[in-house]
């Protein structure tokens, strides 16, 4: 079978399913390429955005006040607070007379930043607001370090998702194998008898859907509640389905 045509039987139902089981080919060897597919998009899409929203900021600091982080100290030139807006609803405020403080960030949209003093605040992607200390870095920074930083920072966003596909391989393998779990109860539900290396095959394929979107969907994260419930959803409907049709599929043959 072509790599399309098990893509195809992998997500449009699951009637495909029975033909993916016997096929030779490998289901790991399949999700391996699967997820560096659909990771090359989404590091492209993020490398783009990224490069967009950082070459804007370099320009914008480019335009403002001087500054710059001696001895664990910000020191800035310019009228504080110092604030600028994104158009995505972030902020950065500079501030080093203490009159803001990181309660500004609660609420605030992800991306939004306080630094003060002594200390970085930022709020994640998850809305969490995070602070690091800045007397631990042992370094000394100007304001057009920061700006030719992030005029080539994007290149970061690249490398981190080589660095992470390694990971996700791993952890989609171990998913596979809750999966293939899934899988040996329905066919014990069904008073049949399932190989575990062909449950973990199913729970393989199982995962192609929910590895989709997980990457490629915009706004999609596991790390949510509602993320992480609808990837494993997504991914015990096609285990289970697929492996019902697998057994059925099976017994009409014996």
């Amino acid at each position: 079978m072509s790599i399309i045509d098990r893509f195809k039987d992998a997500t449009i139902g699951f009637s495909g399913y029975p033909r993916l089981v016997r096929d030779r080919a490998s289901g790991f060897g399949f999700m391996a390429l699967v997820l560096a597919l659909v990771m090359l998009i989404s590091g492209a899409i993020w490398t783009v955005r990224a490069k967009a929203q950082l070459t804007q900021a370099a320009q914008s600091l480019a335009n403002g006040p001087d500054f710059s982080l001696q001895n664990g100290e910000v020191n800035f030139s310019g009228t504080m607070p110092y604030k600028i807006k994104e158009e995505n609803g972030a902020f950065l405020i500079v501030d080093t007379t203490g009159q803001t403080t990181p309660d500004v960030l609660n609420g605030a949209a992800p991306g939004s930043i306080l630094i003060t003093k002594n200390a970085y605040h930022a709020v994640s992607p998850l809305g969490k607001v995070q602070s690091f200390d800045l007397s631990q870095l042992p370094v000394s920074i100007g304001k057009s370090d920061i700006v030719k930083l992030l005029n080539n920072a994007h290149w970061y966003v690249i490398a981190a998702f080589v660095l992470l596909y390694p990971f996700q391989l791993g952890f989609k393998a171990f998913d596979a194998v809750i999966l293939g779990l899934f899988a040996t109860m329905t066919a014990n539900s069904m008073r049949r008898k399932l190989p575990f290396d062909t449950a973990w095959k199913i729970g393989l394929y199982a995962l192609t859907m929910p590895t989709l979107i997980q990457w490629i969907f915009p706004g999609f994260s596991t790390l949510s509640r509602i993320g992480f419930g609808v990837w494993w959803l997504l991914g015990l409907l096609y285990a289970v389905m697929g492996t019902r049709a697998y057994l059925t599929d099976s017994g009409a043959e014996e």
